[in-house]
């Protein structure tokens, strides 16, 4: 969608290499490209190219001579199949890359990239029948935060989902997945894993402005251990327990942990950051969790083949990290609310 997409795909060459005669004929493409198509309209497309060069040499951009050896013709490559892989991480690398001019070694895998998306578009239709249309995937080395995957949408070459818009990056609530972060905070302050936690209706004799959430199976399961409260993600616990911890406290250790989205004051997000009404990026989260997988231990995402892992800084202790996972990990302290068999049942730690 570029003149150097063009230039490769016509002439197998950079725009900043072509000749008067070979950027003239990406010049009239803009006007109609159905018109003007190279392949399919050739006599027209060379009688506008013409015409530009004349207006260019009366211009005095270009000299006769060169107006000579353009107006001669120039020669268009057959089409072949259109192969861009990996599109979104390599627009997403190229904007943040200042030298875009040299050959870039990447973190990538292309043959796991190349599956996640054809397991992306499947998962996406049997989802269809929900209204769902869209999805993005990363995938870190947990090691050295390398970028092994970034599959930014089900079908970047599909405008009706903005299949170009790299869903990785953009900016969304996260609903539960700040959660262990909460928790992982309690734990750090000296609550212990079976420390009880209200889940109760606190509306009756409530303050006007307290927040008060509901769980998203709309019950209250009375007093539950921070261990069962995490593993079933119950909203009304993760609430109670961050007004107790204070909402400063958890903002400042998310930030610790790479989500440099979460901008805005404490005041702006209130006790229902632990919920995800702030807005972050799947790859902070997939950085965040990381951070856990490594004992507690934040490090920047790597994307060069050649670029040194970044500097590493502790969100949590080792205990904590190990305690958290340990959790999120346990079948049975997430069975009262996904039972026995669900989704989530990975058959790794």
């Amino acid at each position: 969608y570029s003149a150097s997409s063009a230039s490769l795909e016509y002439f197998g060459a950079d725009a900043t290499a072509l000749d008067p005669g070979r950027a003239a004929l990406l010049a009239v493409l803009p006007r109609n490209p159905r018109i003007y198509h190279p392949r399919r309209h050739r006599p027209r497309v060379e009688q506008a190219r013409v015409r530009l060069l004349r207006q260019m040499r009366a211009a005095g951009l270009i000299d006769g001579a060169q107006l000579e050896g353009a107006a001669a013709g120039t020669e268009v490559l057959p089409a072949s199949p259109w192969c861009f892989r990996a599109p979104h991480f390599c627009d997403w690398l190229l904007s943040r890359t200042a030298d875009g001019g040299r050959d870039l070694h990447t973190t990538a895998d292309a043959r796991l990239t190349s599956d996640l998306e054809r397991l992306l578009r499947a998962y996406i239709r049997t989802l269809s029948c929900q209204g769902i249309s869209n999805a993005a995937v990363v995938v870190l080395d947990n090691r050295d935060l390398a970028v092994l995957a970034m599959v930014g949408s089900a079908d970047y070459f599909n405008p009706l989902i903005s299949g170009q818009c790299n869903g990785a990056t953009a900016l969304r609530q996260p609903g539960s997945a700040l959660k262990p972060f909460t928790y992982g905070l309690a734990l750090e302050q000296g609550f212990p894993a079976s420390y009880l936690l209200p889940d109760l209706d606190a509306a009756e004799g409530a303050a006007a402005e307290r927040y008060l959430p509901r769980n998203y199976d709309e019950r209250q399961h009375g007093p539950v251990r921070l261990r069962t409260a995490l593993g079933c993600s119950y909203n009304v616990p993760a609430v109670r327990m961050l007004e107790r911890l204070g909402v400063p406290g958890l903002l400042e250790r998310l930030r610790t942990a790479g989500f440099a989205s979460l901008s805005r004051p404490p005041e702006h997000y209130g006790p229902g950051l632990t919920l995800g009404n702030g807005e972050v990026s799947l790859l902070e989260l997939a950085r965040a969790y990381a951070a856990l997988a490594r004992g507690g231990m934040f490090r920047g995402e790597r994307t060069l083949a050649s670029q040194a892992p970044g500097d590493s800084q502790r969100v949590f202790s080792p205990q904590v990290a190990f305690i958290l996972t340990q959790i999120m990990a346990d079948r049975s302290a997430r069975s009262p609310a996904f039972g026995e068999c669900s989704p989530i049942d990975l058959p790794f730690p």
